[in-house]
Formats: structure tokens, C-alpha cells, sequence
């Protein structure tokens, strides 16, 4: 996913953050939320979920409510287009 956001949103200076080390993040935010009831913004199951590289059919989508599959790159710059004219950035 990373690869081709940067594809239409050149980063310059990127930092990459090993796993291990946003799952300690992830644990500190969710023992603050135990002790503050203030909600994680980070917790460790959303990680999970970043590095996760699943794949879903859109089979019974398409069959019962003629469902188009919009290609994942498409997807992506049209998102990134719309986040872009929404909140005013370049």
C-alpha cells in the first residue's frame, strides 16, 4: 500500500518504524487508556491490521448486486485526489 501511495504522494523525507516498535507504542496507549479511560489512538490490534497483507473476494458482490471492482491503484490515486481537494493540500 505504501509503494503506491508514494506513487502519487512523494514523500521526501520518509521514516519507517519497525513493528516491534509500534507495538510497544501500541501497549503504552492502551495501558494509558486503562489508567485515563483517554481512547488509544494507536492500539496494538490496528497494527496488526496495517502489516496484515489479506486478500478478500468481491465474488458474491458482484453476482448479487452487479458490483464493478475498481482497480487498487485507481482506488488509491482517486482517494488520495479526493483527501487532497478536501482538505486543501498539494
Amino acid at each position: 500500500l505504501l509503494k503506491v501511495v508514494r506513487e502519487f504522494m512523494p514523500v521526501r523525507n520518509a521514516v519507517l518504524i519497525p513493528k516491534v516498535l509500534l507495538k510497544i507504542v501500541g501497549g503504552m496507549q492502551l495501558l494509558r487508556f486503562y489508567l485515563t479511560k483517554k481512547q488509544p489512538a494507536l492500539p496494538p490490534s490496528a497494527i496488526d491490521r496495517y502489516y496484515s497483507n489479506a486478500a478478500f473476494s468481491c465474488r458474491k458482490a458482484i453476482e448479487q448486486l452487479n458490483y464493478k471492482v475498481t482497480p487498487f491503484r485507481q482506488g488509491v490515486a482517486e482517494t488520495i485526489h479526493h483527501l487532497k481537494q478536501q482538505y486543501g493540500t498539494n
